[in-house]
């Protein structure tokens, strides 16, 4: 058996704002958009998936942050770019900030903490060591740099 690509799924409650939060706020392509949006993820074997809340497969769907009352899930996106990345992302206006970007020397890496719309958690992180942001985004030597550059 040989697994090949993967979606990520988050409900929303709020699915217009996700799409232009998503899309637009972060860039990420959009896939596909007939009632459930799925978004490119960087790699091209990967999607990230925005549900309405309620369809599901799940004999329980499973439902938003914000409904549950406490963090579901929490989405991770490297940038070489975690600053203005960030800055965009605020100055759509459809999330908000949970932390400003700063170095989490714990875990080695640049970091900045965003809601979505729907309350998850959104990272936007570059790892501080230029070989694990290159293990981690396919070697790209704009990483490389921007890692080398904090360093």
């Amino acid at each position: 058996m040989v697994l090949s690509g993967s979606i990520t799924f988050l409900y929303s409650s709020r699915l217009a704002d996700a799409r232009r939060f998503y899309s637009h706020d972060l860039g990420l392509p959009l896939r596909r958009d007939g009632g459930v949006l799925f978004f490119a993820l960087p790699g091209g074997a990967a999607s990230l998936g925005i549900v309405p809340e309620g369809t599901s497969a799940a004999a329980s769907p499973p439902v938003s942050a914000v409904t549950a009352g406490r963090d579901t899930a929490m989405v991770c996106l490297l940038t070489d770019d975690v600053d203005g990345t960030y800055a965009k992302a605020l100055a759509g206006g459809r999330c908000s900030a949970e932390q400003p970007p700063r170095a989490t020397e714990r875990f080695g890496i640049y970091n900045a903490l965003l809601r979505d719309p729907d309350g998850y958690l959104v990272e936007l992180q570059r790892f501080t060591d230029a070989a694990e942001q290159r293990e981690f985004c396919g070697g790209s030597a704009a990483s490389e740099a921007a890692s080398d550059q904090a360093a």
